[in-house]
């Protein structure tokens, strides 16, 4: 079970409780009503970066950054590569203010700055403002450096100076009507980034797109995806009638929204290169690009949609030298290989990634598929001295099928899984391990099956529900026992 499943589990629970602040994820986006945040790095430290919205006509109420707060921001910026091990603030409450640490499962830390909070209660107030002054004064003079970052709110001078302290004071008596911060580009842009969070956002705009003639899904532990011709395609459609330039278009503005932390992002096809960067503006210089890509010149024009099947397209990130990737790499650069598959192709594709892993990790069964023109159909076969538990195998197989379903549910709306024609059980996106244990037991029930041996001569059959037309394909595994 994946971190992915395990976060929406967390959620139905309730454990993340989303709080009254909206959050910004994008440091770029400061819209004034939303709580904005960044991660980056600072010599050795890693600082979280938190900004509160305006302090005028009700758009904030004075609410306290808090532990709840802080972790739906970590999820949000990490996915499933990291989450909160533990969140220290020296208080005896959950508020999280400049100062306190946040301790991630990974062993990286996180040193909180919320810009205007002083005295490092969660909360920007008059007691800042008195701090503020008092630094000014030479009263009492802030030396730690988490707590200057937090002070300082304007560009007048690079030491901080009474400017801040109006302009914090003008913030606590809701006469600034702006942001707390004099400019953006005092608030530190996002440079620890998530490769998987950029990409799904880019492939999420290309699969709401009605005029997307393919659908993206994304398994991004494997840093791999597929992008699926949809149903009404073609095979002898011609390459250059698809809309390769809403692809590169995305990317060009997933680039500029990240602006200071990637340097470009290459793409890869059949031997040819083309670079993105933020110059990349241009209609024109956009289809060029998607011409590279997927040709346009004498050789290739009358090239067709099935000359693409089964053909890889890869995109690098290359960050610049002051950003770093959180998921798995090394090098300032992150590739992702994107597998261009026909729609009827999809399910057979999918099941037999699922069977393969399956097989990889289990010892007690193996699953075989076959396939003709008439009829979809595998074996599900247990070894002779396989442990006699047969809601472990199912779950395995759910367990896997879950996983599988998270990774594709911009094409798969869930699957059902239903033995010798009894009642269907559904394995739906998001469903936890307790979940999936019921659905085994559930399944089993119906036909009263104990052990392994109970199901010898049964049959499972496997329905993929997709999103594309409301289509369905059926797979029929039999049970069988190995002889030796």
């Amino acid at each position: 079970m994946n971190k992915k499943i395990l976060l929406s589990s967390l959620v139905a629970a309730g454990v993340l409780i989303p709080t009254m602040l909206t959050t910004n994820v994008n440091a770029t986006k400061i819209d004034g009503k939303s709580l904005t945040s960044s991660i980056s790095k600072d010599k050795d430290d890693y600082i979280l970066s938190v900004l509160l919205p305006v302090k005028n006509e009700g758009d904030y109420t004075g609410e306290t950054l808090n532990k709840s707060k802080v972790t739906e921001i970590v999820n949000a910026k990490y996915g499933t590569y990291d989450s909160v091990k533990e969140i220290k603030n020296n208080r005896s409450d959950d508020a999280v203010g400049t100062g306190s640490v946040v301790e991630l499962n990974s062993n990286k830390t996180l040193k909180v700055v919320l810009y205007g909070d002083i005295n490092g209660d969660g909360k920007v107030g008059t007691g800042d403002s008195i701090s503020l002054s008092k630094h000014n004064t030479r009263k009492a003079v802030i030396k730690d450096s988490l707590k200057l970052k937090a002070a300082k709110l304007t560009k007048v001078s690079k030491e901080i100076s009474t400017s801040d302290s109006v302009r914090l004071s003008k913030y606590n008596t809701n006469k600034l009507g702006s942001n707390l911060l004099i400019d953006e580009e005092l608030f530190p842009e996002d440079t620890v980034i998530n490769s998987e969070i950029v990409l799904q956002g880019a492939t999420d705009e290309i699969n709401a797109d009605s005029n997307s003639n393919f659908t993206i899904t994304l398994n991004p532990d494997k840093k791999e995806g597929k992008l699926v011709f949809k149903s009404d395609v073609q095979e002898d459609k011609l390459i250059k009638e698809i809309n390769r330039e809403k692809l590169v278009s995305t990317l060009i503005n997933k680039l500029k929204e990240y602006k200071d932390s990637i340097n470009e992002i290459e793409l890869s096809f059949n031997g040819k290169t083309a670079k993105l960067t933020t110059d990349t503006t241009t209609e024109q210089a956009i289809i060029d690009v998607a011409k590279i890509l997927l040709g346009e010149n004498e050789d290739v024009s009358k090239a067709k949609v099935s000359d693409l099947y089964d053909k890889d397209l890869t995109v690098k990130f290359i960050l610049k030298e002051n950003a770093e990737f959180i998921d798995g790499s090394t090098n300032n650069e992150i590739t992702y290989t994107l597998k261009f598959i026909k729609s009827d192709d999809y399910v057979k594709t999918v099941l037999k990634e699922a069977a393969q892993e399956v097989n990889n990790k289990n010892k007690n069964y193996t699953i075989n598929l076959e396939e003709s023109e008439n009829e979809k159909k595998g074996t599900f076969e247990f070894k002779k001295n396989a442990e006699n538990d047969s809601i472990v195998a199912f779950k395995d197989l759910a367990d896997t099928l879950v996983d599988y379903l998270n990774d594709n549910k911009a094409m798969l709306n869930n699957i059902a899984l239903t033995l010798d024609s009894q009642t269907p059980v559904t394995l739906t996106p998001g469903m936890s391990i307790d979940q999936i244990k019921n659905v085994a037991k559930e399944l089993l029930k119906t036909e009263n099956i104990e052990k392994v041996s109970d199901l010898k001569g049964k049959q499972l059959k496997v329905t993929f529900n997709l999103n594309d037309n409301n289509q369905s394909e059926e797979y029929n595994l039999s049970f069988t026992i190995a002889e030796q």
